[in-house]
């Protein structure tokens, strides 16, 4: 289980939008990305076109946040789940931030 941001389903996108430069530098989308695809919230094209900018980090990073805000609200629940499991808790905090509600719940992305 992870502590993760409530939101409606139209929100998550705007709260990615609101600090995506910020995210895109500081998140490592390889390791999240794999641990998304294990939740099946990534489909293997998804996977691949991250995977592929490996030399990038910051285009590989834009690329999952992209999937990530055109998807549904629960692949963004796996991907508050992935922060934290692959030890990008300060990613999902400074994501926490930018949220104007502030609630957190617990929940499983699985």
């Amino acid at each position: 289980m992870c502590v993760c941001v409530l939101l409606t389903d139209e929100d998550h996108a705007a709260v990615l939008a609101g600090r995506y430069g910020q995210l895109s530098a500081t998140l490592d989308a390889q390791s999240v990305a794999s641990y998304m695809i294990n939740c099946q919230a990534l489909t293997v094209r998804d996977l691949q076109s991250i995977t592929s900018k490996r030399s990038e980090p910051i285009r590989a990073a834009e690329r999952l946040l992209d999937v990530v805000m055109s998807q549904p609200y629960i692949v963004y629940v796996c991907f508050m789940d992935a922060l934290d499991e692959t030890g990008h808790r300060h990613v999902r905090e400074l994501i926490a931030g930018n949220s104007s509600q502030g609630k957190r719940r617990k929940c499983t992305a699985k």
